[in-house]
């Protein structure tokens, strides 16, 4: 709602309800403090674009970020927060904001989830090559066995904390070791879960309620879950060649009316294409809308 007040030119109630939302930190994501902080600068409000900033390195925002000259990004004009007079503030909080986002993860259960994550794409690699599926049968069968084994840890984890999502495990952060910054460039502010999931053939079918809820809990961001529901439909139809994209996060179609389309996203809070277009006008060019729904 708030990059719609900004769409329409009410600036005011676009901060107002960012700041709104940012007051509840069970509702929390890093990339919409990003978000915030783009709109802020862009219309030269650089105190308030480092205060969403500040809040967004405390949910796993990397500042050094910020110091990386020849690091190429679709958000190079956030970068000019650094000359201004106000980034003072990052220099002398960010030690303590970061403290703050390591000790909320959850590092055990994050390092069990990457490894199952790293398998997972191990497996497909292999299986997706045409030479193993149609020459090697007990490769896809070995990954079966264990998409099912993956399926039961996920759903003991659902059970016991509910969806662990950026507010749980962190941002897509290397597991080397018990990294002192989130992400090195802020490339992955998403969700880590959801590539075990969307993959999954049932996962949806067995998953979709409790994952609807879990939005409420600001446990899983809109954008995830319509990315998680819209690959059932384009993984499970496609045979019949009636692939009902419910929320286009993944290619906009003919099948829905631009109206059902606003209506479906505007009910969990997922931005549609034509609005990530629409904020990327406006905004011009140097800042990152977030295109992909991996980010």
């Amino acid at each position: 709602m708030a990059e719609k007040y900004f769409l329409k030119d009410s600036v005011l109630q676009c901060f107002s309800t960012y700041n709104d939302v940012f007051s509840h930190n069970e509702l929390l994501f890093p990339r919409d403090c990003f978000m915030a902080a783009q709109i802020a600068h862009s219309v030269d409000n650089d105190s308030l674009a480092i205060e969403y900033l500040l809040k967004g390195i405390s949910f796993g925002l990397n500042p050094d970020f910020f110091s990386i000259d020849t690091f190429e990004t679709n958000a190079s004009k956030l970068k000019d927060l650094k000359n201004c007079r106000f980034w003072t503030k990052v220099i002398y909080k960010k030690d303590s904001l970061m403290k703050i986002y390591r000790n909320k993860v959850d590092w055990k259960l994050k390092k069990e989830l990457m490894s199952l994550i790293r398998t997972d794409q191990n497996w497909r690699r292999k299986n997706n090559k045409w030479f193993n599926r149609n020459f090697r049968p007990g490769l896809e069968k070995k990954f079966n066995i264990f998409n099912q084994k993956c399926m039961l840890y996920l759903d003991s984890v659902f059970n016991s904390v509910g969806y662990p999502g950026n507010w749980l495990i962190g941002t897509g952060d290397s597991l080397a070791y018990q990294t002192k910054y989130a992400s090195f460039n802020n490339a992955n502010l998403g969700d880590l879960v959801s590539v075990l999931l969307y993959h999954n053939d049932s996962a949806f079918i067995n998953y979709g309620d409790f994952l609807l809820k879990e939005i409420d809990n600001g446990h899983i961001h809109p954008r995830v879950y319509a990315l998680i529901r819209d690959f059932r439909d384009r993984h499970l139809d496609k045979k019949d060649k009636e692939e009902i994209m419910y929320y286009n996060i993944w290619w906009e179609r003919g099948n829905l009316s631009v109206d059902e389309i606003e209506n479906h996203c505007n009910e969990i809070g997922c931005p549609t294409k034509q609005h990530l277009r629409d904020l990327s006008n406006k905004l011009g060019k140097g800042y990152d809308v977030f295109w992909s729904p991996f980010r």
